[in-house]
């Protein structure tokens, strides 16, 4: 899956067909009871009959899988989607490339001890950090460990840990960096969980590959923080 995403209002929608353009966007018909669908730019902004007809609206709407232009987090399914280093990458804008590289020297921070001045410039001992190269700017060096991150799986691609709350973390961790370095807007609460992800995953030298065995409290903390960072990066 590359991304996922909902349509549809507060009552019944069924979709009757999808299509998808060299880009990755998606476009779905189908019909609709719901008096408040979603519509941007629409032939048709509201329902065509009052709420005590049980009529269906058509529709036809584009799911727009763009990079992100400021302002919006996208997806962990954005972010695998448009890399270099793909199988599906043929026609795709090598974003996670670029966006590796326009972190610099500083790279993508997912484990570190060192709260350093915080995010994005943690301290030693750093355990894992993912970089882009200028010199390559569309084809980034760590863009394998980067997609197999987001995966939920060892950096190495050898072994899907999907269930792993260290894991899991990790994934909605880098999504959310690479989010702030696109340029999507940060938030205090949001800022917090990435330092607090950070520090936690190297308090258990998560290097990408393996990690010290976690607390039951430390393990509810970080399903806690994956849950905020998710929601960050699932933002309509």
């Amino acid at each position: 899956m590359f991304y996922s995403t909902y349509l549809g209002g507060g009552s019944n929608e069924q979709g009757t067909a999808i299509a998808a353009d060299a880009s990755g966007s998606a476009y779905v018909t189908g019909i609709t009871l719901s008096t408040n669908f979603p519509t941007v730019n629409a032939f048709q902004p509201a329902s065509g009959l009052p709420v005590f007809f049980a009529s269906f609206d058509a529709f036809a709407a584009k799911i727009n899988n763009t990079s992100p232009s400021g302002g919006r987090a996208m997806t962990i399914g954005f972010w695998k989607n448009w890399a270099s280093c793909t199988t599906s990458s043929n026609n795709k804008k090598p974003t996670i490339d670029q966006t590796l590289a326009a972190a610099g020297s500083t790279g993508e921070v997912v484990s570190a001890q060192n709260p350093g001045s915080g995010y994005p410039a943690f301290a030693p001992t750093i355990y894992l950090r993912l970089l882009g190269s200028t010199a390559t700017l569309n084809s980034a060096p760590d863009c394998s460990k980067a997609v197999n991150l987001l995966n939920k799986t060892t950096i190495d691609g050898k072994t899907r840990n999907s269930n792993d709350p260290a894991f899991n973390l990790a994934a909605q961790l880098l999504a959310t960096e690479l989010n702030f370095t696109a340029g999507a807007a940060k938030n205090g609460t949001v800022l917090n969980s990435v330092n607090q992800a950070v520090l936690l995953l190297g308090k258990y030298n998560f290097n990408g590959l393996t990690h010290d065995k976690i607390s039951a409290a430390d393990t509810t903390t970080m399903n806690n923080l994956a849950t905020i960072l998710d929601n960050y990066n699932n933002t309509p």
